[in-house]
């Protein structure tokens, strides 16, 4: 564990960043459907009566556009409250609105509850010359901690980089609605943190901010926050649920994972989760750099037909992940994408990839076999180095093809093993050849 943890220290301290990504969703479509009614006709010779009738209903699809909501129930420090968000054709929905104080300079407004702050902690001015960061824990020895909204008379609006950096006895945090962002790295490696409460005023939380926060179970995204760095929840082993509150801009979350709104780019898979498989939805195209890392739990994942890229570092250490394919839609897998997969015993690789990043399957002690398309043209440094049991490579071309290939170095294991060359039909000249078989490639 310590190793995977260094690992990730390793990649925040070069500052890798995807930048986080923001769209927005225009609403709920609702179907109704069509019916017509049958046609009835009488016909007489001595009194002719004819009698038809035909009726249509028609609705048109209506996409809810829900106002800006109104607090029903208003929630008192004690009690919470119901917003309730309505569209014009008359459709409605509830949210809770938490129940607390409403603090002003850590007073609050309603019942004059005076906020007890942690103390001690450090503090810079920040360069609008109004206002601070908070910078270190200091000599304050609170497990509980309790940021204050203000330092001698001036708002606290952020949380520096680094802050709370392996702050091992922190288990729980509360930041105050001041606060506009939290620094990249600010709370990594806080293993003994258990509950975080972001406020509605947090418009960014940095790269790996909260990376590494082992005992961290679940966490909500308010509806402020537009920007979300790289592997901010990156190594939190016991996380099973994100929330992004349903009126955020940038951001969805689906059965407790993060998306982006638009829901093509999966950004981080909820590693805390127990379950052994896992299909991402048909909408995404992306996955996220990190995305999956060091989820122990999941043997398969199905990966669609919609997604054309695999981020960096997407599925390493996945300890338990067996097998890989990677559909016809995806056109480059990226740097470390399956690093230290010590389960994966084979691949197979989809037609319209061009390129396998640097160490994209090192580490994959256990990968026997690979399948590699002809659309490839190059394989990068190290992208199966330690795969000390591979064996076969079916390759989709022919030998030509593959010696057109810029394989780069530290690639033995895959050219030592034994290489095969597609043939349909059963060929007439020596040499290692393979086909399908039930879906399986199988040697001549």
């Amino acid at each position: 564990m310590m190793r995977k943890i260094k690992t990730l220290l390793m990649v925040l301290c070069a500052s890798l960043f995807i930048g986080a990504f923001s769209a927005c969703n225009g609403g709920e479509g609702e179907s109704l459907s069509q019916s017509v009614a049958s046609e009835n006709s009488v016909n007489s010779e001595t009194d002719t009566s004819s009698e038809s009738e035909e009726n249509s209903s028609t609705e048109e699809v209506h996409t809810h556009q829900w106002d800006n909501g109104t607090a029903t129930t208003p929630p008192t420090c004690e009690t919470a409250g119901v917003k309730t968000f309505a569209c014009s054709c008359g459709e409605s929905y509830t949210e809770e609105i938490p129940a607390g104080h409403v603090y002003v300079k850590d007073i609050c407004t309603v019942c004059g509850n005076v906020r007890v702050v942690s103390q001690g902690l450090e503090y810079e001015l920040n360069e609008d010359g109004v206002s601070y960061s908070v910078t270190g824990i200091g000599t304050c020895e609170d497990t509980d901690l309790v940021i204050p909204s203000t330092y001698e008379n001036l708002p606290v609006t952020s949380i520096g980089e680094v802050a709370f950096y392996e702050c091992t006895s922190l288990t729980s945090v509360e930041i105050p609605n001041s606060v506009t962002s939290i620094g990249d790295r600010a709370f990594v490696s806080c293993t003994s943190l258990t509950s975080v409460v972001i406020p509605d005023s947090v418009m960014c939380i940095g790269l790996g901010a909260f990376g590494a926060c082992t005992s961290l179970t679940s966490v909500e995204i308010p509806d402020s926050v537009t920007s979300i760095g790289a592997v901010a929840f990156g190594v939190c082993d016991s996380l099973t649920n994100i929330t992004v509150l349903e009126n955020n801009s940038a951001y969805q979350s689906i059965d407790g994972n993060l998306y982006t709104k638009d829901g093509t780019t999966l950004i981080q898979y909820a590693i805390g989760k127990t379950d052994t498989s896992f299909t991402i939805p048909d909408s995404v195209t992306s996955i996220g750099y990190a995305a999956f890392y060091n989820c122990t739990s999941l043997t398969s994942v199905e990966i669609p037909n919609s997604v054309t890229s695999i981020g960096g570092e997407a599925f390493s250490y996945c300890d338990s992940l067996t097998s890989v394919e990677i559909p016809n839609s995806v056109t480059s897998i990226a740097e470390m994408a399956f690093f230290g997969c010590p389960s994966l015993t084979s691949v197979v690789i989809g037609n319209s990839v061009t390129s396998i990043g640097d160490y994209a399957f090192i580490g994959c002690t256990a990968l026997t076999s690979v399948v590699i398309p002809d659309s490839v043209t190059s394989i990068g440094e190290g992208a199966f180095s330690h795969c000390v049991s591979l064996t076969s490579v079916y390759y989709k071309g022919t030998a030509e093809e593959w010696a057109g290939i810029s394989i780069g170095y530290s690639n033995n294991a895959l050219t030592d093993a034994t290489r095969y060359y597609y043939s349909e039909s059963q060929p007439t000249e020596a040499g290692n050849w393979w086909h399908y078989v039930d879906g399986e490639p199988t040697a001549w």
